[in-house]
């Protein structure tokens, strides 16, 4: 059984890196193969999450860590006019801090709850990737977030 669960985590993890577009080294996929397969040991903080930031993002030259400073939006830019084409525009970064707040606060809520496992891991992994509060990082974040609350929460053992 723990060789199938091994096996399953660096599948997710290798498909993670693929729907960000990324060809990571092996070593990387298996470093953060690793830290999801804690999931749900560590205290969910935001120093934690920018840890976790830090480990997702190995290269700060073009990423700037820890919550974003500026707007951002997931989407392309027109070839002719260079334009963003949102799919999603992110929550202004003057209110991020508010934001992360209230998401630590209705984690708490949540945990401490009687609330269903599944439904707290989508909802909240939904919030915090709604919210985008980093440059980059944020997709990859959100699936951690699954794995932690799931696992946390005794719905998987840890």
């Amino acid at each position: 059984m723990s060789r199938t669960a091994a096996f399953l985590l660096l599948a997710d993890t290798k498909a993670t890196y693929t729907i960000e577009g990324e060809q990571p080294a092996h070593t990387r996929i298996e470093r953060w193969g690793r830290i999801v397969g804690d999931a749900g040991k560590q205290l969910l903080t935001i120093e934690e999450l920018e840890r976790l930031q830090s480990i997702v993002i190995s290269d700060y030259r073009f990423v700037m860590p820890g919550l974003r400073l500026n707007g951002g939006f997931i989407g392309s830019h027109d070839r002719t006019t260079g334009l963003p084409l949102p799919e999603h525009i992110s929550a202004k970064a003057k209110d991020l801090e508010r934001l992360m707040q209230g998401f630590f606060e209705t984690y708490e809520l949540l945990v401490n709850s009687q609330y269903p496992a599944v439904l707290m891991s989508s909802q909240l992994a939904f919030g915090f990737v709604f919210i985008h509060p980093f440059e980059d990082g944020n997709g990859r974040l959100h699936r951690y977030l699954l794995n932690h609350i799931l696992a946390e929460t005794g719905f998987v053992p840890k």
